[in-house]
């Protein structure tokens, strides 16, 4: 019989947390009972420590006291249930390994009073100065102990400590949980391999940044998209494919299959969506000026029912070439890991005469060809 039947049924009513009898009886401070209808204790509890007294972990988790410390759930006779460990505890040691590792490689100026004659590597109490706050208040940060610190205070932490782009999305990551917004043009660094990948593509492919710039185009995605003998992306006359898509004549003539719809409408969808994400860009809010002195444009930005599309990823379009007829392709999308800011996408031709190859003078063919 499972030990908790000896008690009978209890129902959940009966259960008592509590802390003063758990300490009167274990003579533990801190220790915790849960008892059934007749003060039986079923569990007890204790802080989890071990023999020098210290705390084992550090968990802020529901069923963990206020102060942040695991606990020991012991049945009657002694039997520990767990010991209260959790993602947690590593966040909070992988948060101050990385920011001692900061400090310590940190040069600073010999003549501080904080570096102690050191050229590298400051003190807690000279990060503290630095920032502008109190030691204990920085301290609270390195042991993972402070409650939602303010993206202004981390990035303060970035720029003192010179942290690179890989380092700063682990700090905010390890702190708040999410990773930090775009800081500007060095998130639009695309690595050499991104560009091979994006030529070599036998589908029309293209990376562009949040603003919808090209940044990377092969000789399908221009043909298709930007017409033929559009040459390379810095031959464009402009190179934002949404305000070539959204305002082009051509475009909304002829090319594209459906534009109001299919097209336009959910674009100025993923548009919305990308200002709610960083309201305070300035580059997506002069992008938006630019489309709203289009009146058609205007009215499908006014219009009380929009389009809800975040992303394009599975969005099926067409678009009438006028060397190959119809092409109907399938957009693929995903973000560059290093530079989340920039998108690579790829059409997918899903017609019946799809068939890749190389063209002399062009790189990879259109997949349409």
């Amino acid at each position: 019989m499972p030990w908790w039947r000896s008690f009978g049924p209890v129902h959940h009513s009966f259960f008592s947390a509590t802390n003063r009898p758990a300490e009167a009886h274990f003579g533990h401070p801190g220790a915790a009972s849960i008892s059934g209808r007749h003060g039986r204790p079923l569990l007890t509890s204790f802080p989890s420590v071990h023999a020098k007294g210290r705390p084992l972990t550090r968990n802020r988790l529901s069923g963990h006291d206020r102060s942040g410390r695991g606990r020991l759930w012991v049945q009657p006779g002694g039997k520990v249930l767990s010991a209260g460990h959790s993602g947690i505890d590593e966040v909070r040691k992988h948060l101050g390994r990385l920011l001692r590792k900061c400090r310590a490689r940190a040069v600073v100026d010999p003549g501080d009073p904080g570096t102690q004659g050191r050229r590298r590597g400051i003190s807690q109490e000279t990060m503290a100065a630095l920032l502008g706050c109190s030691t204990r208040w920085y301290a609270t940060l390195e042991s993972g102990r402070m409650k939602h610190p303010t993206p202004e205070f981390l990035e303060s932490v970035v720029a003192v400590l010179r942290m690179n782009d890989q380092e700063r999305q682990f700090l905010f990551l390890y702190a708040t949980g999410e990773l930090p917004t775009a800081t500007g043009p060095a998130d639009y660094v695309l690595h050499p391999g991104w560009a091979q990948l994006v030529e070599r593509q036998p589908h029309p492919a293209c990376i562009y940044t949040r603003r919808w710039d090209l940044i990377a185009a092969n000789a399908g995605y221009l043909d298709l998209v930007f017409g033929a003998g559009a040459g390379s992306v810095a031959e464009l006359p402009d190179r934002n494919v949404l305000r070539w898509v959204l305002l082009n004549k051509a475009c909304r003539s002829e090319r594209l299959v459906d534009w109001r719809d299919s097209w336009a409408a959910p674009m100025l969808g993923e548009l919305r969506a990308a200002i709610a994400a960083d309201p305070d860009s300035q580059d997506l809010m002069t992008l938006l000026d630019s489309l709203l002195a289009d009146p058609v444009v205007k009215e499908l930005w006014d219009a009380e029912i929009g389009v809800f599309r975040t992303h394009p990823d599975g969005t099926m379009l067409s678009i009438d070439d006028p060397a190959h007829g119809r092409v109907e392709f399938t957009i693929l999308a995903a973000n560059v890991m290093h530079a989340r800011d920039l998108r690579f996408v790829t059409l997918m031709s899903t017609g019946p005469d799809s068939c890749p190859g190389p063209v002399g003078g062009r790189g990879t063919a259109p997949a349409y060809l």
